[in-house]
């Protein structure tokens, strides 16, 4: 007997925050979609340190694989209008690398409107999960300026930061239409 198989694809993913803006300091996960995947059409992988991840080798469909930064369900950029990103087709046996895109985020911390420096938070706020475990992630520590530019994938995120003896949320949507700005006002 004899049996005869494809070679796989494999991919080397890179977390990509837009110009000006860092990765946060907890990396969210990378996520593959292609309707072949079992049972829902998604794969998600931790992200690696420093935001590079390899996966595979995986099955070489020849539809290819779309790829985006986040495994919590509304990060998946088919949900937004702009839609998931083109399907990558790598020869079989080959690894390709590809930018997961993150969207930023302008943020102010301050306490009574004088800014201060704060570690700020994002905790996933949608109706489904995260299965590769990045519901919660640290964004940074603000500056002395009260500035932070961080990134997040897509979806609903609060925001959270001690300012001052209170905890201060705030609810954010993160989609194609641009970077989001925000403020923490602490106000006590």
């Amino acid at each position: 007997r004899s049996f005869s198989y494809d070679r796989g694809v494999s991919f080397e993913i890179e977390l990509e925050a837009p110009g000006g803006y860092n990765l946060p300091q907890t990396l969210p996960a990378v996520s593959l979609g292609n309707s072949g995947i079992l049972p829902a059409g998604i794969a998600s992988y931790p992200s690696a340190a420093g935001g590079e991840t390899t996966v595979g080798p995986l099955w070489p469909f020849l539809s290819g694989y779309s790829v985006w930064a986040g495994s919590c369900e509304d990060s998946d950029p088919a949900l937004d209008p702009g839609g998931r990103p083109s399907a990558l087709k790598p020869p079989r046996g080959s690894t390709t690398n590809v930018d997961a895109d993150l969207q930023g985020l302008s943020l102010l911390t301050s306490r009574l409107g004088v800014p201060v420096a704060a570690t700020v938070t994002a905790t996933y706020a949608g109706s489904g999960s995260c299965p590769a475990g990045d519901n919660v992630l640290v964004l940074g520590t603000s500056d002395s300026n009260g500035e932070l530019y961080s990134s997040l994938p897509y979806g609903s995120w609060t925001l959270s930061a001690v300012i001052g003896i209170e905890t201060v949320t705030l609810a954010v949507d993160v989609t194609s239409a641009g970077p989001v700005v925000a403020t923490l006002d602490g106000t006590i």
